[in-house]
């Protein structure tokens, strides 16, 4: 088997802190591919406000969601830190209108939690979060299979040993 690596650009992943809430069972979602698929793993996007050039380069990010809807991959996993605030409804709306190509092109998006995505009232950061992904069924870790790839997406801010997630 030949696996080929493209890299469309690159964005450093920080997942962090939270606090521990029971979940529910994980499900896992199955990623329809054809014998060959390619996927982007991506993070760290800090989706915010475009004059905030601090938080996050807003221009390196467009280009970014451009670039990766041009491969148009399988699926996009993030790694975190979706939003530069979770509980900031505006950082979502920024999330929603650049990546509004990914979803006209239906390409599925399998995030992991962030301390970013978990920012500010968690109870309103995380209905935020899943607002925007209702697939994984308000899950903070769950599976993703795609034909002899297994993924685990993972929430940093919950114990990985112990617990459902551990398990």
């Amino acid at each position: 088997m030949k696996l080929r690596v493209r890299l469309v650009g690159w964005i450093g992943v920080l997942v962090g802190g939270g606090v521990v809430m029971a979940q529910p069972q994980p499900v896992a979602l199955q990623v329809p591919v054809g014998a060959t698929f390619r996927f982007v793993a991506y993070g760290d996007t800090r989706f915010t406000d475009p004059s905030n050039t601090k938080a996050s380069n807003p221009e390196v990010r467009r280009e970014l969601v451009r670039a990766i809807a041009e491969e148009q991959p399988s699926f996009v996993s993030i790694g975190g830190d979706i939003a530069y605030e979770g509980a900031d409804v505006n950082d979502w709306k920024i999330w929603d209108l650049e990546t509004t190509i990914w979803r006209q092109r239906a390409i599925p998006v399998f995030p992991a939690l962030g301390n970013h995505d978990l920012k500010g009232d968690e109870k309103t950061a995380l209905a935020n979060y899943f607002a925007r992904f209702p697939e994984i069924k308000n899950n903070r870790y769950y599976p993703v299979r795609a034909r002899n790839l297994r993924m685990l997406v993972l929430d940093s801010a919950l114990d990985e040993t112990s617990g459902e997630q551990g398990a």
